[in-house]
């Protein structure tokens, strides 16, 4: 037993040089790490914006809880978008922003001092095929019958937008009507009444056409 223990403590220490080496790999590992998360975060320029979950309309009221919160690049372009903290009690939609689409700040108003109204009108004859939820048209107006000389149509509402097209009345394709909610300046709301007390026949006709039929 003596020899033994002898021979133990002749033996030299056992060196810790490896474990000192795995330890400064692990240091080094662990900071490098971190640096790419510090220049990948750095350099994260992605903001958060509005999207929509389902086609907006015209006219309609959203609050933050009808809209999806996105986070994008936009670049310089960020600016020009509906991002939290731009909506307090709720905007309207004053054009058309379809599902998934980032919702642009041009596309809504305030609640307060809203400059826009929706209104129906009776349009009479087949709408031209352009004409759609979320076109811009003209809203023309063209006297009834009267003793003395009509005059020309005139334009009595221009950039209307509109929210929705009912299903065309009257069986005689010639005679039907068909009722069109637009969304309009309510600066010309008068004038579309006095158009519609006058008796006159209201056309909607599309600012721009599309490229493909």
């Amino acid at each position: 037993m003596s020899t033994l223990a002898a021979h133990d403590r002749g033996r030299a220490p056992r060196s810790h040089w490896f474990d000192v080496r795995l330890a400064v790999g692990v240091v080094l590992i662990g900071a490098s790490i971190a640096g790419v998360m510090l220049i990948v975060g750095s350099s994260d320029n992605s903001v958060t914006v509005y999207s929509s979950d389902r086609t907006l309309s015209a006219g309609d009221i959203v609050s933050a809880g009808d809209l999806v919160e996105t986070r994008v690049r936009l670049g310089e372009s960020a600016g020009h978008y509906l991002r939290p903290g731009d909506i307090d009690d709720g905007v309207v939609v004053a054009r058309t922003v379809g599902k998934g689409e980032l919702v642009p700040l041009s596309a809504v108003g305030s609640l307060e001092g809203s400059s826009s109204a929706a209104i129906v009108v009776s349009v009479a004859g087949v709408l031209p095929r352009s004409v759609r939820e979320g076109s811009v048209v003209d809203l023309w107006a063209a006297e009834g019958d009267r003793d003395d000389e009509s005059e020309s149509p005139t334009v009595v509402a221009s950039g209307v937008t509109v929210v929705r097209v009912s299903e065309a009345d009257g069986m005689i394709a010639g005679s039907q009507t068909q009722s069109v909610e637009v969304l309009v300046s309510r600066d010309r709301i008068a004038r579309i009444l006095e158009a519609k007390a006058a008796g006159a026949s209201l056309a909607l006709i599309p600012t721009t056409q599309p490229i493909k039929g």
